[in-house]
């Protein structure tokens, strides 16, 4: 029989009456020098000296003079600190030469000549001096709570002064920490607590849906007791709480549930035998006060295609209701594990820099360090495992309220904010997509504003790049592994529209111009973009995105679009779905009938200029107007036709602009009674003034 343990309210309603009596003792013992014993005051002024030699003795009287951070705090600077009267505190450096030398062993030195260069032209000359202005001020941005910027301005008096903004924070056991709110980044649970915190903070959203009981998944992992943790097979009547997995697999796991062990998996799941990411997410559920666990391999029959059909449909529901997903977000295999153990030595990725550790003057008197990050701006785009991963993202962006393990830092993240677990506000950096706001409404009769309507177009179009440049382990799953993205954004457009394998068709024949994006790749030595091969299983007709392993772009983001319009008639667009309970799933054939005007031209790909340009053939069009030139490009969908010299090509024109007529190359691919196919090879854009058509025809594309 199923039990279920709410412990989650429970969790939120503890008193933390103790928890605030002993930080305020902490706090109380900051405040007091450590003056009761003699090596306490041997410690305190190694410490204070340590502290001192930080920065050099001319840094130490007047930048980090007590003096000096009154004047910081007290007239903080705005955003134009360099103006005159922008507040902070002015002072003038050393010479240039001299700068350099004691920048070896002056921190801030080293930051302000590290400024100097990078703002610098040519290297000053070793008799130059600088102004520096240095302030402090508290901000919010980023979802995170109040924290403190440092500022300097460099102004040598020639150019426009060079800004320069640093996050400052420091440990919880800091001298410095009753005045820096901001901590550093952290990687691990330190406090369950916290996050329970980000998740009531969460629950008060107007976007955020409540987190609420819900009928349990087929079968979950019970981990009451992390040692004995044992498979679940819910009675499809009870409610409870439970904690979903989103991770890389990255290899195979031969202790996956199947036929053969599902019966002792119920008694116990030996945890000998269960990969170091899920032992690590039992333990995380555990932690949260929670019992139920959904990890895919040990909850889905892993050799029966009839359980994995079911289950696979009914994992976006799975992510949908769970109280929160833990998203093993660092781990490149499931092997790996994604908590950090102590004797584990995590390396530092690569974008993380390293901090800069300088003195801090309290207006009391007391000495401490904080330490600087170059703000937000300044941190790279950071690519964990889970984000090359297709069935990532469909998990994360289902899931209401996300707990990443990330490779620098432990985040929460929902619909309204994305914030570190410890209140830090330093790697906050969002460029994940999400679903529209409206997908986790708790009005489900909401109606959309025109407004909204045109954001959840692009929101698509967003989600739909994402996706596409992320990895599959079977390539047959390319449309399954986005079904649940489609069927939310269903409930939006309803009966006006039918998804057909990876298009909607209340936006076509719109949607018939995606192209392979080529933003970010490299052209070979003929200069032209390279290909990933066509898949080598069927997956989708030719005109889907889902047939081709390449990320992908709309026609909404191509400059010349927005002043098109369609000048053909989409008369069919069909496809059949491999198992008809899952309509936003695999498919088995597809066919587009489209009623368009057509014009033969010859792609040469070896025609040595940065895109993929073709010709018209002269004596095709010699009565009127000879073609010597190239007349537009083709994007190729697939390498399949890249190493020829010459294709000759079929342009079905879709959109229609000022200057532009956007198509489809297409090539024939068979006969059939009579009726002649052709597939789509790529994306074609040419000028209008060279558009010399044929009368419109019915062209079918499978």
């Amino acid at each position: 029989m199923l039990t279920t343990i709410n412990q989650y309210p429970l969790a939120l309603r503890i008193s933390k009456f103790f928890i605030n009596l002993f930080d305020h003792f902490l706090r109380l013992l900051r405040g007091v020098k450590r003056l009761d014993t003699g090596m306490s005051c041997i410690d305190h002024r190694t410490q204070d000296m340590y502290i001192k030699n930080l920065v050099c003795e001319r840094c130490w009287t007047t930048v980090f003079s007590i003096e000096a951070f009154v004047a910081m705090r007290q007239n903080p600077p705005g955003d134009n600190l360099w103006y005159e009267g922008g507040g902070g505190f002015k002072y003038e450096t050393l010479r240039w030469n001299e700068l350099k030398d004691v920048a070896k062993r002056c921190s801030f030195c080293g930051l302000v000549c590290n400024a100097i260069a990078e703002h610098s032209e040519t290297p000053p000359s070793a008799e130059k001096r600088f102004f520096v202005t240095v302030g402090m001020r508290s901000v919010e941005a980023y979802s995170a709570p109040l924290f403190e910027i440092m500022a300097f301005v460099v102004d040598d008096g020639s150019v426009v002064p060079d800004s320069h903004d640093y996050t400052v924070f420091t440990t919880e056991d800091n001298e410095a920490a009753l005045h820096i709110h901001a901590r550093g980044l952290t990687g691990t649970v330190d406090n369950y607590e916290q996050v329970l915190k980000c998740i009531k903070t969460c629950s008060g959203h107007d976007l955020c849906p409540q987190p609420i009981q819900t009928l349990l998944p087929t079968r979950v992992i019970d981990c009451f007791d992390p040692e004995r943790p044992h498979l679940v097979t819910s009675d499809l009547s009870t409610k409870a709480f439970y904690v979903a997995l989103s991770y890389v697999w990255g290899e195979s796991q031969p202790y996956r549930t199947t036929a053969e062990n599902i019966e002792a998996y119920h008694t116990l799941i030996d945890p000998r035998y269960i990969p170091r990411t899920i032992r690590n997410a039992i333990t995380v559920t555990n932690g949260l006060g929670l019992r139920y666990l959904w990890v895919d391999s040990f909850c889905i029959m892993q050799d029966s295609e009839e359980d994995k059909g079911r289950e696979i449909e009914r994992i976006r529901i799975y992510f949908q209701n769970a109280f929160v997903t833990v998203v093993a977000a660092n781990a490149d295999r499931v092997s790996e594990g994604f908590l950090s153990d102590v004797e584990q030595v995590q390396p530092v990725p690569k974008w993380h820099l390293e901090p800069i550790n300088l003195p801090f003057r309290s207006p009391d008197g007391f000495l401490g360090i904080m330490s600087l990050h170059r703000t937000y701006a300044d941190w790279p785009t950071r690519n964990d495992p889970v984000d090359q991963r297709a069935w990532c993202l469909e998990e994360r962006v289902l899931s209401p309220r996300r707990l990443l393990f990330c490779s620098h830092a432990l985040q929460y993240e929902c619909q309204r904010m994305r914030i570190n677990v410890n209140g830090s506000p330093l790697g906050l950096v969002d460029i994940y997509p999400r679903l529209p706001d409206c997908a986790f409404t708790n009005d489900p009769e909401a109606t959309l504003s025109e407004a909204e309507k045109k954001e959840l177009v692009n929101d698509w179009d967003i989600i739909v790049n994402s996706y596409t440049g992320r990895k599959l382990t079977k390539s047959k799953d390319k449309l399954v592994a986005f079904a649940g993205v489609a069927e939310k954004f269903h409930q939006f457009w309803g009966s006006e529209s039918q998804y057909v394998a990876g298009l909607w068709t209340h936006q076509l024949p719109e949607g018939l111009l995606w192209h392979v994006d080529d933003s970010g790749k490299e052209e070979t030595k003929d200069l032209v973009y390279v290909r990933n091969p066509p898949p080598s299983v069927y997956r989708a007709p030719s005109w889907s995105w889902a047939a081709v392993d390449d990320v992908v772009q709309s026609l909404r983001f191509v400059p010349q679009a927005p002043d098109s319009t369609a000048f053909c008639t989409v008369k069919c667009c069909e496809a059949t779905l491999k198992r008809e309970t899952n309509p936003y799933g695999e498919v088995t054939y597809g066919l587009l009938s489209l009623e368009a005007s057509t014009m033969v031209v010859t792609w040469n790909t070896l025609q040595g200029q940065s895109d993929n340009v073709f010709e018209i053939s002269s004596e095709m069009h010699k009565e009127r107007k000879p073609v010597t030139v190239a007349t537009g490009y083709l994007i190729p969908d697939t390498s399949e036709f890249i190493e020829r010299e010459r294709q000759e090509v079929i342009m079905a024109g879709v959109f229609k602009g000022l200057t532009t007529i956007f198509g489809l190359a297409l090539v024939p691919t068979s006969t059939e009674g009579g009726t002649s196919y052709h597939r789509r090879i790529g994306w074609v854009r040419i000028d209008i003034e060279y558009w010399y058509p044929e009368p419109s025809r019915t062209l079918h594309v499978i």
